[in-house]
């Protein structure tokens, strides 16, 4: 199916919402030779929420500093602007869980040890940023989310069927709606005008063997191969799912190969054990 027919669909579908404001006007100023410090912080300190959260972010385990960041201003000209804008971006997805029952927990839960896990990974591998592997583990999977809120009876039928291992995620969405989370995650980040890599990273992370190394920017193979890694370390430990998956080989994965990276079941085993210690330690930062 064309990529249009699947636009199509998603809008038919999913009632997508509206790009995040703060998320907006801190990436225009990003972008923005002339913006400065003072703009940014403007932009940002009226969110509350906000603020706390990206000073929490900015002081995870993940981030190696001297001091520890205790104002806004302090996170901006620690971080950069760029990274600054990542958790920013990161931040505004909590409030698209408003709606807290028990799928909302789950789905926030995992997206919540994907970034978290992704980060570390980023620094492990020395892959990318922590701050860009964070974005993509929080946002890889807000195709299910906006799902959920636009067809909650769809969303939980998809579920079950999950569930009950009649497939996975993908599969199944597939073949009830046409499209695929990954799809509409991509696809509501291309309308927000988010980076254009971290829509890739969302739309690939369930389809490595599409990705040609030859045909794609460095960079970007790396990012989604991060988030796929970061993905089957939270899945094998059961992180928003009803229990920990031992079955989930990490080892035989293409991402790892496309990274360049080989780890021993020793190394694995010593990685899932860190991933979970620094999931359990930071996950409040992000609620």
């Amino acid at each position: 199916m064309d990529n249009e027919k699947i636009i199509e669909m998603i809008e038919e579908t999913c009632e997508l919402p509206p790009v995040p404001i703060v998320a907006s006007k801190v990436l225009k100023l990003v972008n923005d030779p002339n913006s400065t410090v003072s703009q940014l912080e403007e932009a940002i300190i009226g969110d509350s929420n906000m603020v706390s959260r990206i000073i929490g972010m900015a002081n995870s385990a993940y981030y190696v500093r001297v001091h520890k960041v205790k104002t806004l201003k302090a996170a901006i000209n620690v971080l950069g602007y760029k990274a600054l804008a990542n958790l920013v971006i990161a931040a505004s997805t909590r409030q698209f869980y408003a709606k807290f029952g028990l799928v909302e927990k789950l789905l926030w839960e995992h997206s919540v040890g994907t970034a978290i896990a992704a980060a570390v990974l980023a620094t492990e591998f020395k892959a990318v940023k922590s701050d860009e592997a964070l974005v993509g583990g929080l946002l890889h999977d807000i195709g299910k989310t906006i799902i959920n809120l636009s067809k909650p009876d769809d969303y939980r039928d998809i579920a079950e069927e999950v569930y009950n291992g009649n497939g996975t995620y993908f599969d199944v969405e597939q073949e009830k709606l046409g499209f695929a989370h990954s799809d509409v995650g991509s696809y509501l980040i291309q309308k927000w005008n988010f980076p254009v890599e971290l829509g890739k990273a969302i739309y690939y992370h369930h389809s490595i063997n599409e990705i040609d190394p030859s045909m794609m920017d460095p960079f970007q193979v790396k990012y989604i191969c991060i988030i796929d890694v970061a993905n089957h370390f939270t899945k094998r430990l059961g992180v928003g799912y009803r229990e920990p998956d031992d079955n989930v080989d990490i080892g035989s994965l293409k991402s790892l190969e496309l990274l360049g990276v080989k780890v021993s079941q020793e190394d694995i085993d010593v990685l899932t054990e860190k991933i979970a210690k620094v999931i359990e330690e930071e996950k409040s930062k992000f609620d």
